[in-house]
């Protein structure tokens, strides 16, 4: 009976990740507690078990201690990995597409940087994370979680290629907003709006751009008093 009961607190404390907003956030230490009133004693032997078979992660935010749970996918990414190299993962994984320099996981981690040279190519090699380089440091090396694409502020967005300012691929779009005020509408006038369903429908861009993307090209052109 204690088993059954033992169980099926386990079940109902894994059931409760796929919640809204556990699912994405975790649960902390604190909602731990008032969810599970008295059987709370008895979580830690359960929290020990799903963390030795990396099932699930903790990290912590201020004073309180968060736990997250990890896919099966993941579990087997996981899977004999010691505790330095998930320590590196959940820092990386804490700061999502900003990505972390090297030196600050090294800080974070206390790991000295030839044992953090191995536990990266470790995680690399499984796919959990992967090295990038931001516009503002080329030669320094960012990491993040493999599978997110890297925040517009480190590749520049649109308008850069390879870390590079893409002066004709700017030049071409520019002449093609100056087409489409010039032609569109009798060149009475023409809305943000007009224009970006225009070179979407033309489809000029090599990536999709947002009104706010389309308003910085339109921004350049006005300030050149070319509209």
């Amino acid at each position: 009976a204690a088993q059954s009961s033992s169980q099926k607190l386990k079940q109902d404390f894994i059931k409760l990740f796929n919640d809204q907003p556990y699912k994405h956030n975790g649960v902390s230490n604190s909602q731990l507690k008032n969810l599970f009133k008295e059987q709370y004693a008895s979580l830690p032997m359960i929290i020990n078990d799903l963390i030795q078979e990396s099932r699930l992660t903790m990290s912590k935010v201020g004073s309180e201690l968060f736990y997250n749970f990890v896919t099966e996918e993941l579990a087997s990414k996981f899977a004999g990995l010691d505790v330095s190299a998930r320590m590196v993962y959940q820092v990386i994984e804490k700061v999502g597409n900003k990505g972390i320099w090297t030196k600050d996981i090294r800080i974070q981690t206390n790991i000295q940087q030839q044992a953090l040279n191995k536990i990266f190519k470790k995680l690399e090699d499984r796919r959990l994370i992967k090295p990038i380089k931001s516009i503002t440091a080329k030669a320094k090396k960012l990491y993040m979680l493999y599978d997110l694409q890297p925040a517009k502020e480190l590749t520049g967005g649109p308008w850069y290629s390879d870390l590079e300012f893409d002066h004709e691929f700017v030049a071409e779009l520019r002449n093609f907003v100056l087409l489409c005020v010039k032609k569109m509408n009798g060149g009475k006038g023409i809305s943000l709006k007009e224009i970006a369903n225009k070179m979407k429908e033309a489809n000029v861009s090599r990536v999709q751009l947002n009104l706010n993307e389309v308003a910085q090209l339109v921004q350049t052109l006005a300030f050149d008093y070319l509209i």
